[in-house]
């Protein structure tokens, strides 16, 4: 009995460690170093690895693309990092989403919330 304890305790260390390394990499862009320089940037999170998909990640992006986010990098199927100008906030008044989301559903799932609002 004694050992399951042992291969949980490594499988929750190792997972601990999976995601340090996930947030030090979310962490380290030079684009980062230099605030105030007129970009905010976000990461946009797809939980059951959606960005796989080209045509859905190309949907993802092109929607956010109209509140002015930009695709910076692709660090898995699960995360892109995204970019825009400060100014384009003026315009998120204009928009049907929320230009600050920063997870996405499936493309049925986003329709099923908009009609049921």
């Amino acid at each position: 009995m004694e050992i399951y304890w042992v291969v949980l305790f490594v499988i929750i260390m190792m997972w601990s460690a999976a995601l340090r390394a996930q947030a030090d990499e979310e962490e380290r862009n030079p684009d980062l170093d230099s605030p105030g320089d007129g970009w905010e940037y976000k990461i946009l999170r797809s939980p059951r690895k959606r960005f796989k998909d080209l045509d859905f990640q190309r949907r993802v992006l092109a929607e956010d693309a109209a509140a002015g986010w930009s695709l910076l990098e692709k660090f898995d199927d699960t995360r892109l990092r995204l970019k825009r100008p400060v100014s384009a906030r003026e315009q998120d008044g204009l928009l049907d989403f929320d230009p600050y989301r920063v997870s996405v559903t499936s493309m049925f799932e986003a329709i099923k919330q908009r009609t049921q609002a």
